[in-house]
């Protein structure tokens, strides 16, 4: 199987010298290509909405060179043994953390974010039904070449917070447009593999035992501050 691991780290922020040395660590541990998007971002005056370049850059990646593409957020830290995604997320499927699970309290949050990028896209907007389909945290994802039409990148950019977040939980309810074609096969990831650090997160792994510890929501002194105070534990740990 080829696989790689990608990430979106466009231009030179602080943290970057602390995550992306732990995500290509990881890649080459795994024996998975290593793969920096770097290019200029869609929206040079909106930086927040580099994120955009996840529904771009990667698509080449799905040609015959690449089985399945592992997507890992440039503010993720990943710990020496972390397990290989690729092993734990069955090969048919989609791997992604359910959000939902771990935050209904942003039940109604998470709908109009939906439905916002509904009409966003001339779709007459429709309340999701969660009970037997999530919202989806795109931080990190396993993705099979065979699922990739679920990731395919719209026609216009969505201009706003989390674009890539939103449009594909819409994708993922609704593969073509206006059709609905049935749900795509998920398997939801541990939090243990995505562990979020807002307080809005009500965790099952405690944050000391985090595989992959997510800064997002974090400002960015205190997400520098975080990571160097958690890669001192690791090291101490013989994690890092």
């Amino acid at each position: 199987m080829k696989k790689i691991v990608y990430t979106v780290a466009i231009g030179g922020l602080p943290w970057f010298k602390y995550t992306l040395p732990t995500i290509e660590a990881y890649a080459d541990r795994i024996g998975a290509k290593f793969w920096r998007a770097v290019a200029p971002t869609v929206f040079p005056d909106k930086p927040h909405l580099a994120n955009f370049e996840k529904l771009l850059f990667f698509q080449p990646f799905f040609g015959e060179q690449f089985d399945r593409i592992c997507i890992i957020d440039a503010d993720c830290l990943i710990r020496n043994d972390c397990p290989d995604l690729f092993e734990v997320v069955p090969e048919n499927k989609i791997g992604m953390l359910n959000e939902l699970e771990y935050s209904p309290a942003n039940k109604e949050e998470f709908a109009a974010k939906i439905m916002r990028c509904q009409k966003f896209y001339g779709l007459t907007p429709a309340k999701p039904d969660f009970t037997h389909f999530g919202y989806y945290n795109t931080g990190v994802m396993v993705i099979p070449q065979s699922k990739r039409s679920y990731f395919l990148p719209p026609v216009r950019p969505f201009p706003f917070w989390c674009y890539d977040q939103d449009v594909i939980n819409m994708r993922l309810r609704m593969q073509t447009p206006g059709e609905f074609i049935g749900f795509p096969a998920m398997f939801d990831l541990a939090d243990r593999l995505n562990r979020m650090a807002w307080p809005g997160f009500v965790a099952t792994c405690p944050w000391e035992d985090a595989y992959i510890r997510h800064y997002a929501t974090i400002s960015d002194v205190d997400r520098i501050v975080a990571m160097e105070k958690d890669l001192t534990e690791w090291r101490e740990r013989g994690l890092a």
